[in-house]
């Protein structure tokens, strides 16, 4: 047992097989604490150097401060095995909270957070998989340092509303949204943009933007996207897709529906892409529309794009027909309509197809589907003579 109060910790390693109840020196600026029981422990809130979790627990579980923080500094061990017991993590929180060069531990986590004033210093992510109940917050500041993504995995796995909350730009290599509220759930990113390097994974859950951008650089996998798990970017936060050419989908929905689209491009270039139910300029019959309108915009001119647009029958107003011809309005700064048949439909799921969309660098496009004069009616010309 170690508890006592005015503790000054020696630079060397304390170990602690029952509890360690922290005096009023609530921080250990050197040294390792150890616990390294066999029996249930308990690891209190207090800001570490080095802490170590050992010991052969059997049955047993390692509880981490519920309600508190564990503050670390330097490293953050954990070798302890269990037969039927755990650590337990519910309402905690580790920090990492150091200001020279930090490495993030593969665990499971409740919430995550990395802080400090870390200059030119990295904190770096494991090669294998951090995981993440709650929330995942690194509001470290740098100068030239970085959060070095590595090659590992980020993994929301939630059943409850998570949030993951960054400054400014962050990288991450491989990103898993498994958010497995019931009714469902989401992860929403705040604070900065996101770029993701390898691959994104969509088990359960949404990725809600807000206001932030998702950039998914060249050859990054998105897996298993579906209307379970999918990319809300609804508000001022776009998905952006590097160097398209090919048929790129585009996972993406409004809070309550997933309607990704599918970009070709004859030439290469970065895509930003969002959708929202709200349609901002005016169209001639807003009952025979699709309550949806999507907004495409590419980094560079490209002659031709096909786009490949989805949507449910939770979209569709009042009045329009499924098995009606449609038109495609393609918005800059004002309709440009044209006709693109009748709604394919498969496995629950409504799709329209425009091809030979011209783009040019750096306007937004806004999307707007209807049934045949439903977006602009045409114009009547009328000759009437004077006499």
């Amino acid at each position: 047992r170690l508890s006592g109060t005015g503790t000054t910790f020696p630079n060397a390693n304390i170990n602690v097989s029952n509890n360690f109840i922290p005096g009023t020196i609530n921080t250990a600026t050197q040294g390792t604490i150890t616990f390294n029981g066999t029996g249930a422990q308990t690891v209190p809130a207090f800001n570490y150097n080095h802490i170590t979790i050992s010991g052969a627990r059997t049955s047993n579980s390692v509880t981490l401060a519920n309600g508190g923080i564990i503050g670390i500094a330097g490293t953050f061990t954990t070798s302890a095995t269990f037969t039927t017991g755990a650590y337990v993590v519910t309402n905690n929180t580790i920090q990492y909270n150091g200001t020279g060069a930090q490495s993030v531990t593969a665990f499971q986590y409740n919430h995550l957070s990395i802080s400090g004033s870390r200059g030119a210093n990295n904190v770096t992510l494991p090669t294998t998989t951090v995981s993440v109940a709650g929330n995942f917050t690194h509001n470290a500041s740098y100068t030239t340092g970085l959060l070095s993504a590595g090659t590992g995995t980020v993994a929301f796995n939630g059943t409850s509303a998570q949030t993951l909350s960054v400054p400014t730009a962050t990288t991450l290599s491989k990103l898993t949204i498994n958010n497995t509220t019931s009714g469902g759930g989401s992860v929403q990113l705040n604070g900065g943009a996101l770029t993701v390097a390898s691959t994104l994974i969509l088990t359960a859950g949404k990725l809600d933007l807000t206001g932030n951008n998702l950039t998914l650089n060249s050859g990054v996998t998105v897996s298993t996207p579906s209307a379970n798990s999918y990319i809300v970017a609804s508000g001022a936060g776009k998905l952006i897709r590097k160097s398209v050419t090919t048929a790129t989908l585009f996972p993406i929905g409004t809070a309550t529906t997933y309607t990704p689209v599918t970009l070709t491009n004859s030439a290469a270039a970065d895509m930003t892409v969002g959708v929202s139910p709200v349609i901002t300029n005016a169209v001639a019959d807003t009952s025979r529309i699709v309550k949806l309108q999507w907004s495409i915009a590419a980094s560079a001119n490209v002659s031709a794009t096909t786009a490949l647009y989805q949507f449910n029958a939770a979209n569709m107003a009042s009045a329009f027909s499924a098995t009606s011809a449609c038109d495609h309005g393609w918005y800059n700064t004002s309709y440009n309509v044209s006709a693109v048949g009748t709604p394919s439909f498969a496995s629950g799921v409504y799709t329209l197809q425009k091809t030979s969309l011209p783009l040019a660098s750096g306007v937004t496009y806004l999307t707007v589907l209807g049934n045949t004069n439903a977006i602009q009616m045409p114009y009547v010309w009328h000759n009437t003579a004077v006499k």
